[in-house]
């Protein structure tokens, strides 16, 4: 977030993030996956920091997360989920980092089938 907001970096900087993810969802024109992220050091106490979101203001919650639009490969397989809720991802080549109504959002192209382990 300070980084973001400090740097401003170009749309061709491309960052990476070690992240927890709060939610996912499918976009509505089936081509990709919009994922809501907290700090990955949140994990141990994922359940307690989702019930503290609940409870605030949507100013304040989106503060305090960062949404990642990832654009589905051209080939693209069917199978499990890409990401889990409470799973911590490494996420690179993130590009566009912007502010929206204070969030901040980036996009990203997937490169093929994830392998969750």
């Amino acid at each position: 977030r300070e980084f973001v907001k400090g740097e401003v970096p170009a749309a061709a900087v491309f960052i990476s993030v070690i992240m927890c993810v709060l939610t996912v969802e499918r976009l509505v024109n089936n081509r990709g996956t919009r994922v809501t992220l907290v700090d990955g050091f949140m994990q141990p106490n994922f359940k307690a920091y989702c019930r503290r979101l609940e409870k605030m203001d949507p100013f304040r919650r989106d503060a305090r997360v960062l949404q990642v639009t990832v654009w589905d490969p051209k080939i693209r397989l069917h199978g499990r989920p890409r990401f889990q809720t409470g799973v911590v991802y490494e996420l690179k080549k993130i590009h566009t980092m912007k502010f929206y109504h204070d969030m901040v959002q980036g996009s990203m192209q997937s490169l093929g089938q994830l392998t969750l382990g």
